[in-house]
């Protein structure tokens, strides 16, 4: 359990007392801001039983120096045991490891996709990003010099990130301590890539030890199955090769949740960029059967169904659990089987949608009847209408 050792208008700090040798300072980003009742990295810490001086920000003020000058004070007591400090911060935190490294004595510093700067008066015609939370009052100085830099500095950003590129250039030219570990196409998610406390450990393993080949391999190892990775690699497919992205993520939605759930978090352009650029038609056919498949509902399922496959008219009927509904005119009933199966002497039940209401019918070369409403017996050729209505048990009445 970590204890509130310093607090200001800006920072809070926090104390957790570890066994290791070393100790960790660490700064959260702004996705994650002080709340009293701990810091960013806790759980990786505590379950790795690593001494540790969590920093969290109050607001998204990438950390005035002078608040770091009156932690440094404040935090002594706790620091002067450990000769071994290693700093660590994503994003605002990266710029914040960097900046209070030279101040709190690093031997390694760890940053994650970190600013330079955030001023706009320092881009020169380049877009540094966040723009919108500089304040002059609070951060003119906030600018990283070589003087703030010290010990082994390591940066892992995604080359592909033009952004976050800028600043690894520039935090590059001022020390030749500084190493670049390139976190490819996770776009500015590299924390998230590398979380995990079992990650944690070894990121600080391998850092300390200054071995970079095997920290790239291990970077590698981490970023290729994430949600992060792929999600970048198909929105940066979309822009460059959109036919191609389109045709590879419609092919592999029935089987890969991973990509249905990066389809989900991109919403409803994926759709524009399918119907824009989808060369196959399976593609589009593969699309709408996950957009209906997801639909949390079976009402909700169906109406997507007849609004996607509206220009075809007829379609046949399929069940929430995937199975296929057919006729049986022997025993005058309709039965359910699994997708690909078909009972003998039974026709499949099609659908068809006229002003918003259901017909539902069979026919074969010769005859086409629809199924009444009510009583199965009655067939007769026409027209019948089926109300939609979800039962608790999930099916359809």
């Amino acid at each position: 359990m970590s204890e509130l050792i310093y607090e200001d208008d800006e920072i809070q700090a926090f104390w957790f007392q570890g066994e290791t040798p070393y100790v960790i300072i660490s700064f959260g980003d702004m996705t994650y801001l002080a709340n009293g009742r701990g810091f960013s990295i806790e759980i990786p810490v505590s379950k790795n039983g690593m001494s540790c001086l969590g920093v969290m920000a109050k607001r998204t003020n990438w950390y005035p120096r002078a608040s770091l000058v009156r932690l440094r004070q404040a935090a002594d007591p706790y620091l002067a045991r450990y000769g071994e400090r290693i700093l660590y911060g994503p994003s605002m935190g990266g710029h914040a490891a960097l900046k209070a490294s030279a101040l709190m004595g690093a031997r390694t510093t760890i940053a994650l996709c970190p600013q330079w700067s955030i001023n706009p008066a320092d881009g020169a015609g380049h877009d540094l990003g966040w723009k919108e939370y500089f304040h002059a009052d609070l951060m003119g100085d906030m600018t990283l010099t070589s003087s703030d830099l010290a010990g082994d500095i390591f940066l892992f950003v995604d080359p592909y990130n033009p952004i976050d590129t800028f600043h690894e250039k520039r935090i590059s030219e001022l020390s030749p301590s500084v190493q670049t570990i390139p976190v490819m196409h996770c776009d500015h998610n590299v924390t998230p890539v590398l979380s995990g406390s079992r990650n944690f450990r070894t990121l600080i393993s391998l850092c300390r030890k200054n071995n970079s080949n095997t920290l790239k391999r291990f970077v590698n190892w981490s970023r290729r199955p994430h949600f992060f990775r792929k999600k970048a690699l198909i929105e940066r497919g979309l822009k460059l090769k959109p036919s191609l992205t389109v045709h590879v993520v419609c092919r592999g939605l029935e089987h890969d949740p991973l990509l249905q759930e990066i389809v989900s978090y991109i919403g409803p352009s994926f759709m524009t960029h399918v119907l824009e650029y989808g060369s196959n038609p399976q593609d589009y056919d593969h699309y709408i059967d996950y957009v209906i498949s997801s639909a949390p509902t079976v009402k909700e399922k169906f109406k997507l169904s007849f609004l996607n496959k509206a220009q075809d008219l007829s379609f046949e009927l399929y069940t929430v659990f995937g199975s296929k509904v057919f006729y049986d005119p022997l025993q005058d009933e309709l039965i359910h089987r699994p997708r690909g199966g078909k009972p003998s002497n039974c026709v499949p039940v099609q659908c068809f949608l006229h002003e918003a209401q259901i017909e539902l019918y069979v026919e074969n070369a010769h005859c086409h009847f629809s199924l009444p409403r009510r009583s199965p017996s009655q067939i007769e050729q026409g027209e019948a209408y089926f109300s939609v209505i979800e039962q608790e048990s999930g099916r359809i009445a």
